[in-house]
């Protein structure tokens, strides 16, 4: 090696100390946080472009003829600083308002050391400013959130892996009844009776892989007592680590609402039902009732004429009895629809139902002690005294069936103010009302039938036993009333049924049922009869033409009027049907009423009563017979119809 090779140059084998002061100065100049130095007295030194541009300074030089107190907008910061800073030597993340140059202020953190000689004597300081705008906005916010949740209405809960607790709001603290401190000890499982070791590990699976969920469980406070609840969980992972996070909703009342909700739907769904076939009742009682008037009516005309021991009288009785019975049978599906036409009267229950004592009595047989209990000053109702009958009736049926042998049936009356505090008094109407009671110690029902027990053609009877209407007409008719009826019973147990009647504000009339119908009588004026249906024209104009009357016949509304224009004599009562082609009775009577001014008028009908009330038929000013009907209602419907 030639002896020039043999060294290197000084400046080339390493740094020199200029080219090392000139590197620092490019770093820091480069750098983004401002960095500083000062005098002990308090004069800047030096300060890097980042300096610059927060305090809002175009160069140095300018920015170096300040003291350091200008990097202080609060006297109380920078001696709370210098102090620090005296006693430790360094001062780390100091926060304090800074002031620029056009005066604005801004946050910034302070950071500085006392840089000494090789003495160890004190020489400068050597300091760092960091603009923390953003970090003050991001820490607000996330002081904000945690405040949020913290005082969430809901509890919320973070989880570890291992399902351990690790945060706990106040509203879970409030919620479960444990302190802060005594959640943070427990797992998942120690709140929540359905969940364990293994479940909480699928759940955490299941949430990693498909993402937030929201399901429905229970948790248990501290007591031990449990409440359902809704549960919101998600995964997240956090600094580093992984959490399972949630909300749980208490859904108490939720639940409540909702079986209230599903009870609600179980009574319009049975109120749907019947009015549906309380439609059908309604659309061919008409038919059906046309029908019975003809059979009735023929039955009745000939058991007239016919003497009691001629062969064929007792089929003509066995004849009328059946389409009575059939009747009958119309009656109580119209009654457990509503729709059954009443005159209802003020009448004191308790006689309409001592009336009845006897017959119940025979009904029900020897076997069964009948128990009657009325409550002394028992306020009025208004009901029809034939609607009593009948609930009494299927009542004691009902419950000597359900005794089947020696048992007792007892019938009790009172009155009872309804009010907001009981359990029905929301779905009720409020006020006074008057409770009959039916009780027996037969058999009882179970829960299952209870839920069936006033529909209709519902019956545990055997075939051939009843019809299965005895308890929907029961229903009907309270409901027609403005009342409601519970029922209670258990198998063994025997069986109550409660009604609830409006109470009446008005004196009661002393008979509490039907007075016995007047004798048929009949008269020498002129009716003009219109009815749609041939057999049941022929029918009703043989009925008057026997009591007497001049009748003239009219198959439709647009005859009538013909009849009525062109008859030389006098028309002294209409009686029409209210449902016909063309129009109804009604309007027809106002037509009439044009030709013959003040003509009297008396409506039939086989529909039920809302059906022709909504035709302006049904009211107590105005005359009407429902059918079917016998010589003897009509002589009596037609004579107070004349005024007569």
């Amino acid at each position: 090696m030639a002896e020039g090779e043999a060294t290197v140059s000084g400046h080339d084998a390493q740094p020199t100390a200029a080219r090392e002061q000139g590197l620092y100065e490019r770093v820091v100049a480069h750098l983004n946080v401002g960095v500083f130095m000062a005098s002990l007295d308090g004069r800047l030194l030096y300060v890097n472009p980042a300096t610059l541009r927060l305090a809002g300074y175009d160069t140095s030089e300018e920015m170096l003829t300040l003291a350091t107190s200008r990097l202080y907008r609060s006297a109380e910061d920078r001696a709370e600083f210098l102090d620090r800073l005296r006693r430790t030597g360094e001062v780390r993340g100091f926060e304090t308002i800074s002031v620029r140059k056009d005066g604005s202020t801004y946050p910034v953190s302070l950071s500085a050391t006392v840089l000494r000689d090789a003495n160890g004597a004190p020489e400068c300081l050597l300091g760092v400013v960091e603009d923390v705008t953003e970090m003050r906005r991001a820490r607000d916010q996330l002081e904000i959130m945690k405040y949020s949740i913290d005082h969430a209405p809901d509890p919320a809960y973070w989880l570890d892996e291992s399902g351990r607790i690790t945060y706990a709001n106040e509203a879970a603290c409030r919620a479960l009844g444990y302190t802060h401190e005594e959640l943070l000890e427990l797992h998942v499982w120690d709140v929540n009776p359905r969940a364990s070791s293994d479940r909480f590990v699928e759940v955490w699976r299941m949430l990693k892989e498909h993402g937030p969920t929201t399901i429905e469980s229970e948790h248990r406070r501290k007591d031990g007592s449990t409440f359902p609840v809704e549960l919101e969980s998600m995964y997240a992972s956090c600094a580093g680590r992984e959490y399972c996070n949630g909300y749980a909703r208490d859904i108490t009342a939720r639940r409540a609402s909702e079986r209230e909700r599903e009870a609600l739907q179980a009574k319009l769904l049975q109120s749907q039902k019947m009015e549906s076939i309380g439609r059908l009742a309604g659309g061919v009682a008409h038919d059906f009732n046309n029908m019975l008037s003809v059979i009735l009516g023929h039955a009745d005309l000939a058991l007239a004429r016919l003497d009691p021991s001629h062969p064929l009288h007792e089929h003509l009785v066995d004849i009328r009895a059946a389409a009575k019975r059939s009747a009958d049978l119309t009656r109580q599906l119209l009654a457990f629809a509503r729709r059954q036409p009443a005159r209802p009267q003020v009448l004191d229950l308790n006689q309409a139902a001592a009336s009845m004592l006897g017959m119940l009595g025979r009904l029900i047989g020897e076997d069964i002690a009948l128990e009657f209990r009325p409550a002394s000053g028992l306020w009025p109702v208004k009901i029809d005294p034939s609607q009593v009958s009948q609930i009494l009736t299927n009542l004691a049926i009902n419950a000597r069936d359900a005794i089947g042998g020696v048992g007792t049936l007892r019938i009790s009356t009172r009155n009872h103010a309804l009010d907001a505090l009981q359990p029905e008094g929301a779905a009720r109407a409020l006020g006074d009302h008057v409770v009959l009671e039916v009780a027996d110690d037969g058999r009882g029902m179970s829960p299952e039938t209870l839920e069936h027990v006033f529909e209709p053609f519902f019956t545990t009877k055997g075939p051939g036993e009843g019809t299965g209407l005895g308890l929907s007409t029961v229903y009907g008719i309270v409901s027609q009333n403005g009342g409601f009826i519970d029922v209670e019973s258990a198998e063994g147990a025997g069986t109550t049924f409660r009604i609830r009647l409006p109470r009446h504000l008005a004196e009661a009339t002393s008979h509490g049922t039907d007075r016995p119908p007047p004798t048929s009588r009949g008269g020498d004026e002129t009716i003009l009869l219109v009815e749609d249906e041939p057999t049941v024209l022929k029918l009703t104009q043989s009925m008057l033409s026997r009591l007497g009357y001049d009748v003239l016949c009219a198959g439709s509304p647009a005859e009538a009027l013909e009849i009525a224009r062109e008859h030389d004599g006098a028309i002294d009562l209409l009686v029409a049907d209210v449902v016909m082609p063309e129009m109804n009775g009604r309007e027809l009577a106002e037509r009439l009423s044009e030709i013959r001014p003040g003509l009297r008028r008396l409506y039939t009908s086989g529909y039920p009563a809302d059906f022709i009330a909504n035709r302006g038929v049904i009211d107590e000013a105005v005359n009407f017979v429902q059918k079917p009907f016998s010589e003897a209602e009509l002589a009596a419907k037609v004579r107070g119809a004349l005024g007569r």
